[in-house]
């Protein structure tokens, strides 16, 4: 049987998901941003995948999540192009655990509770990424089913502490910014470990039904 891939932007978004190769799984780092796509795309000219599923953080554009929450994508909307990508409705019905609702992929990383607002408002999402239009582009174009499945790191109504890893390194060397350097950790690893959840069950899911229809 085909395998599934998981993708992820960094290391650290899959560092609690423990399916392997064994499991007819494989993880792919992208890199963060749209260059991930063409990472994807030489990926799937390989031939052996049969399911793409894009994973990782995001920050909440609506109120009301909380850091680890699980969303799913019911489309994915490329801010600057306004390009639409969306998975196949049938997969909804593998999901018991994530609000299912429009992502918004954006070119920089939304720090600020009002710039996530905004883009909530203005494209109807509820969460932002970087990364999942480009790979929801590259497996439509392959032919390949996806899915998105992204964990809250930043809820809309808090401020993002770490928009990049350089500033992340910057926070290093200023001892004054440790307790927001924890905070970020923190939730990282909140994030991390709700999301390998998610991904666990419904890779489970995925592979009963494709194994159904063979």
């Amino acid at each position: 049987m085909s395998k599934v891939l998981v993708t992820a932007a960094v290391p650290q978004e899959l560092a609690d998901f423990r399916a392997g190769e064994e499991d007819g799984v494989q993880c792919l780092i992208t890199g963060m941003g749209p260059k991930g796509g063409e990472v994807v795309r030489r990926r799937l000219r390989q031939g052996d995948i049969g399911f793409v599923i894009s994973a990782g953080f995001s920050g909440g554009v609506r109120p009301g999540f909380e850091i680890g929450d699980l969303v799913m994508a019911s489309e994915v909307i490329h801010s600057a192009s306004g390009q639409r990508w969306r998975p196949n409705p049938f997969y909804f019905g593998l999901n018991g655990f994530a609000s299912v609702g429009p992502f918004v992929t954006v070119e920089q990383v939304l720090t600020s509770p009002a710039a996530k607002s905004e883009a909530g408002l203005r494209f109807g999402a509820i969460a932002a990424d970087l990364e999942t239009a480009a790979v929801a582009e590259a497996a439509h174009r392959a032919g390949v089913a996806w899915m998105a499945l992204r964990a809250i790191l930043d809820p809309m109504e808090t401020p993002l502490q770490v928009g990049s890893w350089r500033e992340f390194f910057k926070l290093l060397a200023v001892p004054r910014r440790w307790q927001e350097l924890s905070s970020f950790l923190t939730a990282m690893r909140t994030s991390s470990r709700s999301l390998a959840g998610g991904l666990k069950s419904l890779v489970e899911r995925i592979k009963t039904e494709r194994q159904k229809g063979e």
